[in-house]
C-alpha cells in the first residue's frame, strides 16, 4: 500500500491532514499531489469558514444572553424613591458590559418605615441576574411577613443555601428607617459597608454577619443606630471602589469619600452625580468590568 499525507493549513499554522491510500504499492503523479493539494486547501477554507461562523454563532448567543441578563436586571432596579417627609433618598446603577447582579431597593414598608437594601452576586449575565431575581423576591416576601430585620436576612440567608451552588454566593445590606424617630436598623451579610457622613465624622456600618447563601446556621445580628438631621447614608457596590484607571490603580473609599464630603450640601440626586461623574473621570476610557451601584439617603433638617 501506499499513503500520501497533506497538511490543512490556515495562516500558515496546521489544523489537520489529508491522508490518502492506494490498494498497492505506487508513486503518485505530480497531477495527483496537485489535485490532493487543492483539495486539502478547500477543506481548510471550508473548516476556517465553518469556525467563523461558529463564533459568530456564539457571540450572538452572549449578546443575546447579555440583553435577557439586562433586561431582568432593569426590572428588578425601583423605578424611584418612595416619599417621606424629611427624606431625600435616590439610587442609580450603570451594568458594565457584562452585566453583573448589582441590585438595589428602596421600599415603602409602612408610611412611617423605609427600607434600604443593596447586594452584589458572584456572578454575571444571566445566571447572575436570575439568581439576583430570586433573592430579591426571596427578600421582599420577608418584608412582607418578618418585621425584625436580623430574622429577615437569617430566613433569606437558608433560603438561597438551599439554593444555591458551593460557588454561589451573595453580599448584601438591609436596613430600615423608622421615620418618625429617624432611628436606622440594619444588618450587613458581607457587603461594603455603607458610610453615614455627619460632620467631619464618618460612622460604617458593619454589623450583621458574613455573606448569604454560604452558612446556613447563621444567626445575623442587627445594630440600631440613631439619625439625626444632616446625616448622609452612602451605600455602594465594590464596583465603585473597586474601579480602575489605566495605570491599574482603585479608586478606593477614600476618593468616595472625598467626593461625598465636596457635594454634601446639594440633593441626594446631585451626590450620586458626583460620585458617578468622579468614578467615570477617574477610570477614563478604560472598561467597565463590574456594575456601578450606589443609593444616597439624605436626613433633611426638620
Amino acid at each position: 500500500k501506499s499513503m500520501l499525507c497533506l497538511a490543512l493549513m490556515i495562516n500558515g499554522k496546521p489544523i489537520g491532514a489529508l491522508s490518502v491510500y492506494t490498494d498497492r504499492p505506487r508513486r503518485f503523479t505530480i497531477d495527483e499531489i496537485w489535485l490532493l493539494q487543492s483539495i486539502a486547501n478547500h477543506a481548510a477554507l471550508a473548516i476556517q469558514k465553518a469556525r467563523f461562523y461558529e463564533s459568530l454563532i456564539q457571540v450572538e448567543r452572549l449578546h443575546k444572553e447579555l440583553e435577557i441578563a439586562a433586561a431582568i436586571q432593569e426590572r428588578l432596579l425601583p423605578k424611584g424613591a418612595p416619599e417621606f417627609e424629611g427624606i431625600d433618598a435616590a439610587g442609580r446603577n450603570i451594568p458594565s458590559q457584562q452585566v453583573g447582579g448589582d441590585y438595589y431597593d428602596l421600599i415603602r414598608i409602612t408610611d412611617d418605615h423605609l427600607g434600604i437594601a443593596i447586594a452584589d452576586v458572584a456572578g454575571k449575565s444571566v445566571p447572575g441576574a436570575i439568581m439576583m431575581a430570586s433573592a430579591r423576591a426571596a427578600l421582599r416576601v420577608n418584608i412582607e411577613n418578618v418585621y425584625r430585620v436580623q430574622d429577615i436576612i437569617t430566613k433569606l440567608n437558608r433560603f438561597l443555601c438551599a439554593d444555591m451552588l458551593p460557588y454561589e454566593f451573595i453580599t448584601l445590606f438591609y436596613g430600615v428607617i423608622e421615620v418618625s424617630s429617624l432611628t436606622l436598623t440594619y444588618t450587613n451579610a458581607g457587603h461594603n459597608p455603607p458610610l453615614i457622613f455627619r460632620g467631619d465624622e464618618v460612622i460604617e456600618l458593619w454589623k450583621g454577619g458574613p455573606l448569604l447563601g454560604v452558612f446556613p446556621d447563621v444567626v445575623y445580628e442587627e445594630d440600631q443606630i440613631q439619625l439625626l438631621p444632616g446625616d448622609i447614608l452612602v451605600l455602594y457596590t465594590d464596583g465603585i471602589t473597586e474601579a480602575i484607571n489605566e495605570r491599574d490603580e482603585i479608586f478606593g473609599e477614600e476618593r468616595l469619600r472625598e467626593v461625598v464630603a465636596r457635594n454634601r450640601d446639594l440633593p441626594a440626586e446631585g451626590i450620586l452625580d458626583g460620585i458617578f461623574k468622579a468614578v467615570e473621570e477617574f477610570i477614563g476610557g478604560e472598561e467597565r468590568p463590574d456594575d456601578q451601584t450606589a443609593v444616597v439617603v439624605k436626613i433633611l433638617p426638620r
